[in-house]
């Protein structure tokens, strides 16, 4: 049994291309260059998803804001205001608590 055996045998954790390129690197003579390669991929893999993450929390913390606002001022000024007053309460405190958290960044 061989290192590229044991890793096919978690398919969920090791793609097949990570298996075969240990597979190669047993093969070569090089599965410690083979896995310091693949180490640096996937650290770099790591670091770009967190950048996206983060790139993708700002619009998406707007949009959220946008849409309570919007939801609040419709609550204001529909027919049933007064049977509202609580969600319009609520949706303003909401909004305004969301905005400030966003804004003190």
């Amino acid at each position: 049994s061989t290192f590229s055996e044991a890793l096919a045998q978690h398919p969920k954790v090791f793609n097949r291309l990570y298996v075969n390129m240990v597979k190669a690197g047993e093969l070569g003579g090089v599965l410690e260059v083979v896995l310091n390669r693949l180490s640096e991929f996937q650290e770099k893999a790591q670091k770009i998803k967190g950048k996206v993450v983060a790139a993708m929390f700002y619009p998406v913390a707007v949009l959220i804001v946008a849409v309570v606002r919007a939801a609040s001022r419709w609550a204001s000024t529909s027919s049933f205001s007064e049977a509202a007053s609580p969600l319009r309460r609520s949706l303003s405190a909401a909004s305004s608590a969301l905005a400030s958290t966003l804004l003190s960044r």
